[in-house]
């Protein structure tokens, strides 16, 4: 994966925390079930509801940038 920039996340709607690591978190839908995406270093998962963190594969900020559409189109 290529590293995501601070910028972009931003301007996608990304929060930026920090825990142990500074990570970006997007909450996709507050409905039920909840989908949040968030980005690592270079990693990025989803999690649906209350289950677990699902890893996602990333090549590129426009093909992360069209998988956060698809999710907000289908969820809407």
């Amino acid at each position: 994966m290529e590293n995501i920039s601070h910028e972009f996340l931003m301007t996608n709607g990304f929060t930026k925390k920090v825990s142990d690591e500074i990570y970006y978190e997007s909450q996709i839908t507050s409905s039920e079930p909840s989908v949040i995406v968030y980005v690592y270093n270079n990693s990025a998962s989803i999690r649906i509801g209350t289950g677990r963190e699902k890893d996602i594969k990333i090549e590129s900020e426009s093909q992360f940038s069209q998988f956060l559409e698809t999710i907000q189109n289908t969820l809407s």
